[in-house]
């Protein structure tokens, strides 16, 4: 659908489109260089969401439609797209 964006350690992301309900967004994000990570996630009005990566992890999320932030708020390089 979106990207691959790539976001260094501290910056975001913005603007990346989602799908409308009912069908769920697939947020994939990949540790560049292997080993972990940390992202945000935050779609219009909803409440930040933060979680770990484990080399690569794939979230499902009904976002309605909105723009999704991602930001990097780990110590790796990530690699981000949406499906």
């Amino acid at each position: 659908m979106a990207g691959p964006y790539y976001i260094n350690p501290g910056q975001n992301q913005g603007g990346i489109p989602t799908w409308a309900w009912p069908r769920s967004t697939q947020v994939h994000v990949e540790v560049v260089n292997g080993g972990s990570g940390r992202v945000r996630l935050q779609a219009g009005a909803s409440p930040d969401e933060d979680n770990d990566i484990n080399n690569s992890n794939t979230f499902s999320r009904s976002f309605g439609g909105v723009r999704l932030n991602v930001t990097n708020i780990g110590s790796s390089r990530l690699k981000v797209w949406t499906a």
